[in-house]
C-alpha cells in the first residue's frame, strides 16, 4: 500500500479539530520553480536560474515543498544582443529578456507574467548567463502583480472547480488510489476557505478509509501467521505484524482482540501442557509404586517358598536323628 505524499503527512494521527487549528504546509498556495533544458543555456546557468525562480515565489510564501507541482513558475529567455568584448581575458556581454510566467502545467495554462529585461558579463557565455540571471530582483512591484494575478487566477480555479476536485477524490477513493485522492484534495489551498474545509474533511474521511484498509489486511496477514502453527515462534510473528497497524485505525479494536485471542491460546496450552505434564509424572509414579509392590510380592513370595523348601530338608535330614539315642561318634574311633 502506498504511503501519503508528503503535502498530506500532517493529516497522520491528527483529529479534525487539531487540522483545522495547525496548517503547517498543507494548504497554502505552492508554486514550483521549473525551467525547461534550453540547448543554448549551458546548465550551470539554468540552474542559477531555477534557484532565481525559487527565491522569488519564497520572497512570497509560495515556495513549494514537492509532491503536488501543479502550478509552476518558469521561464523564457530572449537574447536581444549578443556581443565580444575585447579585452584580457575576452569577455562576451548578453542583453537579454528573461519572460517570467506562473502557470497550470496539467492544462497548460498561463495565470501571469512579468518581464525582466537583464544584462550579464563573464568570460564565458555560461557566466555570462549566470552574471544576467543574477541581476533578476524577487522583490519589485512588477513581480509582486505577478504573483497577485496568479495567485488570484488560482483562487479561481479552485473555487470553480470545488465540486469537480470532491467527486474526482471520491472515485480515486472508490478504487482505493487513495494516496492520489487525498493528494488531490491536499492540493486546494486554504485561501479558498469554502473548498479547502471540504476537502480536509474529505481527506480525514479518506485517510481513515486507508488506515481501515490497510490495518485489515495486515490482520489477515497475522491471522495466516498464527494459523499455521499455535505455539510461541508463529505467535510472536502475528505481534510483530500487528504492531504495524495505526492505533487510529477502527480494526484496531479488532488487533487487539486477536492479540488477546493469541494470548489466551498460549495460556491455555501452556496450562494443558502443564497438565499432562503432571499426569505423565504422576503415571511414572504410580507404574514405579506399581513395580516396588510387585517386586516386593515376588520376594516375599520367593522367601516363602525358600522357607518351606528350607523346612522340607530339615524334616528331612534332621527327622531320623530326633530317634537316635546313642553318641553321635564312631565307636571305632574317639573324638580326641
Amino acid at each position: 500500500m502506498k504511503k501519503v505524499v508528503i503535502l498530506i503527512v500532517a493529516i497522520v494521527g491528527l483529529t479534525t479539530k487539531t487540522l483545522m487549528a495547525d496548517d503547517g504546509d498543507y494548504g497554502r498556495i505552492a508554486i514550483f520553480p521549473i525551467v525547461p533544458e534550453y540547448e543554448e543555456v549551458p546548465a550551470g546557468a539554468r540552474q542559477q536560474l531555477q534557484n532565481k525562480l525559487g527565491s522569488i515565489v519564497s520572497a512570497y510564501g509560495m515556495e513549494s515543498s514537492g509532491g503536488t507541482d501543479r502550478f509552476v513558475i518558469t521561464a523564457k529567455i530572449n537574447v536581444t544582443e549578443h556581443n565580444i568584448i575585447p579585452s584580457n581575458p575576452t569577455r562576451i556581454q548578453q542583453k537579454m529578456d528573461v519572460i517570467i510566467q506562473i502557470g497550470d502545467i496539467v492544462e497548460k495554462k498561463v495565470f501571469a507574467s512579468n518581464v525582466v529585461s537583464v544584462v550579464g558579463l563573464g568570460v564565458t557565455e555560461e557566466k555570462s548567463y549566470i552574471s544576467a540571471f543574477s541581476r533578476i530582483q524577487a522583490k519589485t512591484s512588477e513581480m509582486e502583480r505577478m504573483i497577485d494575478n496568479a495567485k488570484q487566477q488560482i483562487i479561481a480555479y479552485y473555487e470553480a472547480k470545488c465540486p469537480e476536485i470532491m467527486q474526482q477524490a471520491k472515485m480515486y477513493a472508490s478504487q482505493q488510489e487513495y494516496t492520489s485522492a487525498m493528494t488531490l484534495l491536499a492540493m486546494v489551498p486554504n485561501v479558498c476557505s469554502g473548498c479547502y474545509n471540504q476537502s480536509r474533511e474529505m481527506a480525514i474521511t479518506i485517510y481513515n478509509q486507508q488506515l481501515d484498509l490497510e490495518g485489515r489486511e495486515i490482520i489477515q496477514k497475522a491471522r495466516s501467521e498464527w494459523s499455521l502453527k499455535h505455539d510461541y515462534e508463529q505467535a510472536a510473528k502475528a505481534l510483530d505484524i500487528l504492531a504495524t497497524i495505526n492505533p487510529q485505525a477502527k480494526c484496531a479494536e479488532e488487533a487487539a482482540a486477536l492479540v488477546t485471542e493469541i494470548n489466551n491460546s498460549l495460556r491455555a496450552e501452556e496450562a494443558r501442557l502443564q497438565a499432562e505434564e503432571r499426569a505423565r509424572k504422576k503415571a511414572e509414579w504410580e507404574f514405579k509404586m506399581r513395580q516396588y509392590e510387585d517386586n516386593l510380592a515376588d520376594k516375599r513370595l520367593a522367601a516363602e517358598r525358600s522357607h518351606e523348601s528350607s523346612m522340607a530338608l530339615i524334616n528331612t535330614v534332621l527327622g531320623p536323628l530326633a530317634h537316635h539315642t546313642g553318641p553321635f561318634v564312631s565307636v571305632k574311633r574317639s573324638i580326641f
